[in-house]
Formats: C-alpha cells, sequence, structure tokens
C-alpha cells in the first residue's frame, strides 16, 4: 500500500514539473535523524547538489548624462535675448539670457532724474539760505556787540544837581519834591537824566534790532534743519528705490556659474513671459557622467545587496545622488516626473549619450549549494529531501535561504555532490545547442532634420521721421550676406511745413538768447543756460529729422543667412520697426529634427546624408546637443533635437537644402543613429529562455549535464535576451 501511495505521489510531481514550488524556510533547526524510506520504485529520478549563484534583482533602463545646471530668472520677465545656444561653449560668469528691461529702465532714468532734480533744488536753496545766514548771522553778531557796548557804557540813571528844598540836607541828590512844614525836609521828584535816556533809546533800538534778526536768523536757521531732516529722508528713500530698481536690472541678467556648455535653451519664443523660476538655460559639465534611470523608491536602493550598471557590458560602480525631501515635493508639485541619478565611477570609456541599464540586486547568493525546488519537501520548518545513500534513500532534514523560484540554498543538511531524488525528468541531450559570445545589438534611429537657426537678427525700418515707402529688395531668400550690406532700397517722404516750423522757432530762440546776454549776461545767467538747452533739444531733433528724411537703403546688422524676406511690394508704406527680412546667423546654423520615441540622446553621434551640388549622396557626422527627456526639466524639454554639423560644410548643406531638383525633399536631411546600443554583452535567443515566476533560465551544460541555471536579463527585444549577470562567455546552452 505504501509503495502504492508513493508511486502516486510521483506521478502527481512528474505532471506539475517545476510549477509546484517548494515553501522557503531560512535558519531553520531540525535535529532529526535521517529516517530510512522505502525506495521510490516507481520514479526514481536523481540531481546532484551542485554551487549556482541565485538572483532577485530588477533592472532599469538608464542612459548616460552630463551633470547639468539650470537657470532661471528670479523674478517674472519678458525674455528679451539669448546670448547663447546649444552646443556653444561657455566660461564662468557668462551672459547667458535677458530679461527685457525697456520699462525699467524708463524707471530707473525718470527716478535718477528725479533724484538729480531734488539734490539740485536743495543744493541750491542750501547754498543760497547758508549765504543769506551767514550775511545775516554777521550782522546779529555786530549788532549784538553794539548792544553789549551800550550795556557797557550805561550812564547814571538819574540827575544828582543842586541842593536841598527846605534847607535840609539830601543825600545822594535821591530826593523826590513835595511840601514840608517848617522845619521839615521835603523831597524832591527824581529826575533822569539826559544821558541816560539818550543812551536808553539807543540801546533800546539796537537790542530791538538784534533781537529781531537773531530771531529771524534762528527761524530761518531751523528752517533749514527741518527742510534738510526732510530732504535726507527723502533723499534715502528715493535712493533706496533706485537701488531697488537696479537691483531688478540685475535679476533680468542670467550668468553661468559654471564653465560648459549650452546643453538646452526655453523653446519659448522673444517677447514670451518667462516666470519665475522657471528654466531658460542648461549648462551641461561634459567631463563629469551621470546615469539617469527610471525612478527607483528609496526603500529599495537602501535595501538592495547591490548597484551596479552595465554599459556595452562592463559593470560600473555608481553611487546614488538622492534628492532632498524638498526637491521631491517641488517636482511632484509642479508635474516634473522623477528619475533615479546615480553618478559614475571610473567612467573613462564610457561616452555620453550610451544607453545603461541600472541593476538592483535585491538578493544575491553567489556560488551557494542548490537544489532544484521539486527536491524539498516539508511544510513550514520541517524541510527535508531524499538524499541516495548507497543503496538506500534516506529523509534528510535541511534548512534553507533564498530561493529564486526554481533552485533553493540550501544552508545545512547536503553538501555539494550530494545525489538528491527530484520529481522531475532531468534534462536530456537537446537537439539544438549555441556557444554564448559576445556580441551586440542596437536599434536604428530614422528620421529627416531641417536647417535651422537658433539666433536671427530683424532688418527694421528704424527711421523714426516721415514716411517710409518700399522700392525694391536688393537680396533674394537664402542669400549669404555681410554686415552692410543693402537688404532694401526705401524713400522717406519728410513734413516740410514741420520743419520750416521748426527752423524758425530755432532762430527766435537764438535771437532771444542774444537779447538776454546783451540785456545782462550775469543777470539772467539760469534763463540764458535754459535758452542754450532748448537751442541745443531742438538742434539734435532737426539733424535727427534730416538724417531719416535722407535715408534711401536698409542694411544688413550683421553677417549671416537671408532666411525670411517679408512680403513687401514697392509703393507699400513701412512703419516705423517694420521687420523687412530676417538674417540668420550662420555659426549657430544646425540640423532640427523630431526625436521620436525620445531615442536619440545628449552626446548621440549621428550620420547625415545629403546631395552635393553636382548630384553625389555625401555623408557627413553630426553630434546631438540638445538634453532630451530625462536629461532636463519639463521647461527645457521639446520633442525636437538640435545636431551640431561641420562648420566648412554649412554653405554645401544649404545649397543643397534649397536648391536640390527632389521637391518632395527640399530642405530636408536624412539623419540615421545606431540608439539604444549595447556592445559586449552575451545575447541568448528568446527560444532558449524559460520563465518561472519572473526569473529567467537557460539550459546549461556543466560538466556533462544539462541543468538550469537563472541570469540577470538586461532587456530584450523580439529575437533575444541580453545578459547583465549570471552567465558567461563560451557556456554552452540548449536553443530549445
Amino acid at each position: 500500500m505504501r509503495k502504492k501511495i508513493a508511486f502516486v505521489l510521483c506521478i502527481v510531481l512528474c505532471l506539475t514539473g517545476c510549477s509546484v514550488q517548494p515553501a522557503v524556510s531560512e535558519n531553520v533547526q531540525n535535529t532529526e535523524e535521517p529516517v530510512l524510506l522505502e525506495p521510490l520504485e516507481a520514479v526514481e529520478y536523481w540531481e546532484q547538489a551542485k554551487r549556482r549563484s541565485l538572483y532577485d534583482a530588477a533592472v532599469y533602463n538608464a542612459g548616460v548624462y552630463p551633470y547639468t545646471e539650470e537657470y532661471s530668472f528670479g523674478i517674472d520677465v519678458s525674455l528679451a535675448s539669448l546670448a547663447v545656444y546649444p552646443g556653444d561653449k561657455v566660461r564662468r560668469g557668462a551672459v547667458l539670457a535677458q530679461g527685457d528691461t525697456e520699462a525699467l529702465d524708463r524707471s530707473i532714468e525718470d527716478l535718477e532724474e528725479r533724484i538729480g532734480t531734488m539734490e539740485e533744488e536743495y543744493e541750491e536753496y542750501r547754498s543760497e539760505t547758508e549765504e543769506s545766514l551767514y550775511e545775516s548771522e554777521m550782522d546779529a553778531e555786530w549788532l549784538k556787540e553794539i548792544m553789549e557796548n551800550y550795556e557797557a557804557e550805561e550812564p547814571p540813571m538819574y540827575d544828582v544837581s543842586g541842593g536841598d528844598v527846605s534847607g535840609g540836607d539830601v543825600s545822594g541828590g535821591n530826593v523826590s519834591g513835595g511840601s514840608a512844614q517848617d522845619g521839615e525836609t521835603v523831597p524832591r521828584e527824581p529826575k533822569l537824566s539826559e544821558a541816560y535816556l539818550k543812551w536808553q533809546k539807543d540801546h533800546t533800538t539796537a537790542e530791538g534790532n538784534y533781537r529781531i534778526l537773531d530771531h529771524r536768523n534762528n527761524t530761518a536757521r531751523l528752517e533749514l534743519e527741518q527742510r534738510t531732516e526732510i530732504y535726507e529722508i527723502d533723499h534715502a528713500y528715493l535712493l533706496a528705490q533706485l537701488e531697488k530698481l537696479k537691483s531688478e536690472k540685475i535679476h533680468h541678467t542670467l550668468t553661468s556659474s559654471m564653465k560648459g556648455e549650452v546643453a538646452a535653451v526655453t523653446p519659448k519664443r522673444i517677447g514670451s513671459r518667462i516666470s519665475q523660476g522657471e528654466s531658460v538655460i542648461a549648462i551641461a559639465d561634459p567631463d563629469r557622467k551621470l546615469i539617469k534611470s527610471d525612478n527607483i523608491s528609496n526603500a529599495a536602493l537602501i535595501n538592495a545587496e547591490e548597484i551596479y550598471a552595465v554599459i556595452n557590458g562592463v559593470r560600473y560602480e555608481v553611487e546614488n545622488l538622492p534628492y532632498t525631501s524638498a526637491e521631491t515635493e517641488k517636482m511632484r508639485s509642479s508635474g516634473e516626473t522623477i528619475y533615479s541619478v546615480f553618478e559614475l565611477q571610473d567612467a573613462e570609456d564610457v561616452s555620453l549619450g550610451d544607453y545603461a541599464v541600472i541593476v538592483l540586486v535585491r538578493r544575491v547568493r553567489r556560488d551557494v549549494v542548490t537544489l532544484p525546488g521539486s527536491a524539498v519537501h516539508g511544510i513550514g520548518k520541517n524541510m527535508f529531501v531524499y538524499v541516495k545513500q548507497g543503496e538506500e534513500t534516506v529523509s534528510v532534514p535541511v534548512i534553507t535561504g533564498m530561493s529564486d523560484g526554481t533552485y533553493t540554498e540550501i544552508l545545512s543538511g547536503v553538501q555539494e555532490g550530494d545525489l538528491v531524488q527530484i520529481s522531475v525528468l532531468p534534462q536530456t541531450e537537446p537537439e539544438e545547442t549555441m556557444v554564448l559570445e559576445k556580441s551586440g545589438f542596437h536599434t536604428n534611429f530614422i528620421g529627416s532634420g531641417i536647417l535651422y537657426y537658433p539666433e536671427t537678427y530683424d532688418v527694421k525700418n528704424t527711421v523714426s521721421y516721415g514716411t517710409m515707402y518700399m522700392v525694391e529688395y536688393q537680396v533674394s531668400l537664402h542669400e549669404r550676406v555681410k554686415e552692410g550690406t543693402v537688404i532694401a532700397t526705401v524713400r522717406v517722404v519728410g513734413d516740410d511745413m514741420e520743419m520750416q516750423r521748426s527752423y524758425r522757432k530755432l532762430e527766435r530762440l537764438q535771437e532771444r538768447l542774444d537779447d538776454l546776454i546783451k540785456e545782462d549776461a550775469e543777470g539772467n545767467e539760469k534763463t540764458i543756460e535754459q535758452r542754450r538747452e532748448e537751442i541745443a533739444d531742438l538742434q539734435e531733433l532737426i539733424n535727427e529729422k534730416t538724417s531719416d528724411y535722407a535715408v534711401t537703403q536698409i542694411l544688413a546688422p550683421n553677417s549671416g543667412i537671408v532666411n525670411e524676406l517679408s512680403d513687401y511690394k514697392e509703393g507699400d508704406v513701412l512703419s516705423k520697426g517694420a521687420v523687412l527680412a530676417r538674417i540668420a546667423d550662420v555659426d549657430t546654423c544646425c540640423l532640427l529634427l523630431e526625436n521620436r520615441g525620445q531615442l536619440l540622446r545628449y552626446g548621440n553621434e549621428v550620420t547625415i546624408t545629403y546631395q552635393t551640388p553636382d548630384g553625389e549622396d555625401k555623408k557627413v557626422q553630426g553630434q546631438v546637443t540638445s538634453l532630451s527627456n530625462p536629461g532636463s526639466s519639463r521647461a527645457l524639454q521639446s520633442n525636437n533635437v538640435m545636431v551640431k554639423i561641420p562648420s566648412e560644410l554649412v554653405g554645401e548643406m544649404i545649397q543643397y537644402a534649397y536648391e536640390t531638383s527632389n521637391p518632395s525633399r527640399q530642405g530636408q536631411f536624412r539623419v540615421e543613429a545606431p540608439v539604444m546600443q549595447m556592445e559586449n554583452v552575451l545575447l541568448v535567443p528568446r527560444t532558449a529562455v524559460k520563465i518561472y515566476q519572473n526569473q529567467t533560465y537557460v539550459t546549461v551544460l556543466e560538466n556533462g549535464e544539462w541543468v538550469e541555471r537563472s541570469f540577470i536579463p538586461g532587456g530584450n527585444d523580439n529575437g533575444s535576451y541580453w545578459v547583465a549577470d549570471g552567465l558567461t562567455e563560451g557556456m554552452t546552452i540548449c536553443l530549445k
């Protein structure tokens, strides 16, 4: 009966195969002695315990990017100009972009004029007041001295001449008049002396004059102090406002804090509104290489046993550069896609734009004793295997470790080479095999690019006075021109009546100035100065009008290629600021093409195909000079990339672009590049790969036996997997 039960059990295990996996238990202690069992006569499959490496890993697509810094304005601005473009090299402190400061400049100019007027008015008031006060205070000192002299020379108050009225003695002359009885002294009326009265009158006058002038001076001095105090407060406030405006102007200029290359610019046009903190330009340091991958959680990074990159079959150690919590929150709130960033160690052989993967090994057991999962039986902590010992089969308790889904690590109970009973048929000799060799793979990018000029200059009507009419264009579209080349001929009709009025006004002003000078040059100094300023302003206006009325040509402000002509015809009125043409800077010429699938990366080499003037196909190399996702923030991302082309071929390519005999290809260039490229790796045909519980395996010939071996795939396509870890060159594998 026991034999029948065992036979049925073996049949069930054979039918289910590797889909039935044993429970995994680590560090289980089992001290029971091996139990001798009756052999399972119905099915006897055996396999030796062997050393293998077991993996629990995840692989993330990635790419090699340069270290970059993005620059943004500290305030909201209107974009006025870009000073650099992708591919340009910049030094530390170089100007990158300018915000429009026209309104700010006017405010600064108005405020400086206001401050200047305030300073002039105050200085004039202070100077005149100080001068007047000085003279007045000198007069007051003189009056004070007179008053003090009077006080020092005060005469006796009373007149003491004369004697007693009644024969009595009058002492001191201090008498008063009155009647008296016989024999009594009669006091006399006191009398102020003439000298005293005169002194008193003069002293009172002197004292009054001094007191009045001193009070007036004190009042004027107090008024000056109060006016100065108010002026200093207002002046300091306006100066602070001026510094604030100038500081804002500084914020309208972006400068680079590092040496490097321009890797991205905003896709917004000149004149667009740029919000505070919105990235405008990215500068890259090509010597510092980073890997950016799909986002990996912090928990996974912290708990991983190993993290490394694979580039062209070579393993590179990496260091994670985590975001701060504030950076992560900012990125999430702004809708930015979060990527994991790693710095490469010893990356001399790595090129920007290389395809890479990040291998995150959650758990790995290298070169450990393993058994097929079907060999391990039991539930919970009571795990055991059937071991062949001579002619007998015994049950041996084991402690298991990690399992990769097919094989289980044996920590104790079984040694390498032990023969263990399994419940599935061992691998048999395959019909087709292959030896693993290192090779490479890539995806082909094929696209179409057009000539693009990031830096252009508008040719405008700069005439302010008179009416300008178009006569004729003197250049054609796509023509190369030098600075000063005549772009168009024009004629300007001026206002002759207004000009005559200006001349008459100038004559009258000059006559009045002459009269003022003859009348009293010194006394009319201020008025004369004003008249001279009026004359100078009017003369400047007349000169400007005369110059504008004489314009007959519009010239190229810079050298380049005419890439746009406005649709003006003879006789059309050209308003002030009207754009007649646009000239592109040939030195910044590049190819612009759609980056389908974001396959092209900064630094990738591409092949550009075009026809020479004699009809021959020509291939030249170009390089992607703009960042793609995930190399930059959303503000700088675009569906297009820029490709730098050899400067010595720009002229020839321009000629092809606009003179090709094939209308459907006019202006277009074929662009090809190998992308998602990985060299020097092992490729395993898909037909040789089995997948159990998300783990990949191949059947490998080892010591004359065919065994399952797991590996970490770096990626796959329709035909094959490439190996990131787990297999080695020279292994023989089963194809089917």
